[in-house]
C-alpha cells in the first residue's frame, strides 16, 4: 500500500464540478457514526471559492447520507501583490480575495432580509443587513 496523497477527483470520480476543489489533496477523512457527521481535511494550492466548498459539502451529505459535513481546507495560496506608485515611491499592496460582497447605504436591495442564523446551505442568494453600533 502506498502513502501517496489522494486527490479529490481521484477518490470522488462521480463528483461533477469544474472548480479548483477537484485538485485538492485529501489529508484526512473522519466519520462519526453517533453524531452522523463526516469531517474531511483538504489541502489546496489554489483559492477555493465558498460556492465550491458548499457544493462539495452538499454532494458529500447526499452521497453518504450524513446529517453534517465539515470541510476544512488548508490553503497554501501565494497572494498576488499589486504595486502602486505614490510620489515616486512604489508601495506593495496585498490583494484581498473574499466571497463577501459589501454594498453601500445607497444600494437599492429589494430582496427579503434574513438573519444569519437562518441561513442554510439551501438558502441560495441571501441579503443580510449589517448594523453599525
Amino acid at each position: 500500500m502506498t502513502n501517496e496523497p489522494k486527490i479529490v477527483r481521484e477518490v470522488f470520480k462521480d463528483y461533477d464540478s469544474k472548480g479548483n476543489i477537484l485538485d485538492c489533496e485529501i489529508l484526512n477523512v473522519s466519520i462519526f457514526k453517533k453524531s452522523n457527521k463526516l469531517v474531511i481535511d483538504l489541502k489546496s494550492n489554489t483559492k477555493i471559492q465558498i460556492g465550491e466548498k458548499l457544493e462539495f459539502e452538499y454532494y458529500l451529505k447526499s452521497k453518504f447520507r450524513m446529517a453534517e459535513v465539515v470541510i476544512n481546507i488548508e490553503e497554501n495560496v501565494v497572494t498576488k501583490r499589486a504595486g502602486t506608485e505614490t510620489k515616486g515611491k512604489k508601495e506593495e499592496k496585498q490583494e484581498e480575495a473574499t466571497p463577501l460582497i459589501l454594498g453601500s447605504k445607497k444600494a437599492k436591495i429589494s430582496d427579503k432580509i434574513i438573519k444569519v442564523k437562518d441561513v442554510s446551505m439551501d438558502s441560495g442568494k441571501v441579503v443580510i443587513l449589517r448594523k453599525n453600533n
